[in-house]
C-alpha cells in the first residue's frame, strides 16, 4: 500500500509482456525447453502475485466511492469476457498459425495495458508514509483468523488452494484433449474457456440470490 500502485502495474505488465515474447520466440527457433517453461512460468507467476493486488487497489484511486460498485463490475465483466474470448480465439490461432503466434499476440495485447497506464498519468493514493510497514507472525496471525472467521472466504481459498495445487487440469487439458477426446486445436480453445464460462454462470447465479451465508 505504501508502494506506487501504477509503477508496479507498469513493471509488471511490462515482464508479462517480455515472458510471452519470449516464449513466441523460443517456440519459432525450436529452441524451447521444458526448463525455459518452468523458469518463464515462474517468473510470470511473480509478476502476477504482484500484479493482481496492485490493479485491485488502483480502482478505487481512479473513480469516486460511489462508482466502485460499477468500476469493480465492469472490471470482472472484462476479465471473464477475456477468459472466455481469449482460450477460444487461442485455439484457432494455433491451427491455423502456430503456437508462437499465441505468445506473440498475447505480448502485443500487453501493450494496450501499458498504453492506458502511461496515458493515465500520475495517480493520486492516500499513503501513510509515517506507519512502520512490516510483516511479522503477528499480522500473518491476525489474517489467518480473520480468514477462519469468513466462512465464504475460508471455503473459495481452500477450493482455489486445492485446485492450484492438486487438481491443475489446465496442464493436462492439451493431452486430454487430443488423447482422451481426439479432438484438435479449436476444441482445445473452448475447453480452455469452459472454466471461464462456468465461472461467469456461477456469478449470474449467485448475483441473484437475496442472501450468501
Amino acid at each position: 500500500d505504501i508502494a506506487n500502485r501504477r509503477r508496479i502495474m507498469f513493471l509488471t505488465q511490462l515482464a508479462m509482456a517480455l515472458i510471452a515474447a519470449g516464449l513466441g520466440w523460443l517456440t519459432w527457433a525450436g529452441e524451447i525447453t521444458i526448463w525455459h517453461i518452468y523458469l518463464l512460468t515462474a517468473v510470470q507467476s511473480a509478476a502476477g502475485a504482484f500484479d493482481l493486488p496492485a490493479r485491485q487497489a488502483l480502482v478505487p484511486n481512479l473513480v469516486p466511492a460511489r462508482d466502485l460498485p460499477n468500476a469493480f463490475s465492469m472490471t470482472s465483466i472484462t476479465f471473464q469476457a477475456g477468459s472466455i474470448i481469449g482460450p477460444a480465439l487461442s485455439g484457432l490461432v494455433i491451427g491455423q498459425l502456430g503456437l508462437q503466434y499465441v505468445y506473440w499476440i498475447n505480448a502485443v495485447s500487453f501493450l494496450a495495458v501499458l498504453w492506458a497506464l502511461w496515458r493515465m498519468g500520475p495517480v493520486e493514493q492516500a499513503r501513510d508514509l509515517t506507519r512502520k510497514v512490516a510483516v511479522d507472525l503477528a499480522s500473518i496471525g491476525e489474517g489467518i483468523r480473520f480468514i477462519l472467521g469468513q466462512p465464504i472466504i475460508l471455503a473459495t481459498m481452500l477450493l482455489d488452494f486445492i485446485a492450484t495445487f492438486f487438481a491443475s487440469a489446465n496442464v493436462l487439458l492439451p493431452k486430454i484433449t487430443t488423447d482422451v477426446l481426439g479432438l484438435g486445436e479449436t476444441a482445445y480453445g473452448w475447453l480452455s474457456a469452459s472454466q471461464a464460462i462456468g465461472a461467469g454462470l456461477a456469478a449470474v447465479v449467485i448475483s441473484q440470490l437475496k442472501e450468501i451465508k
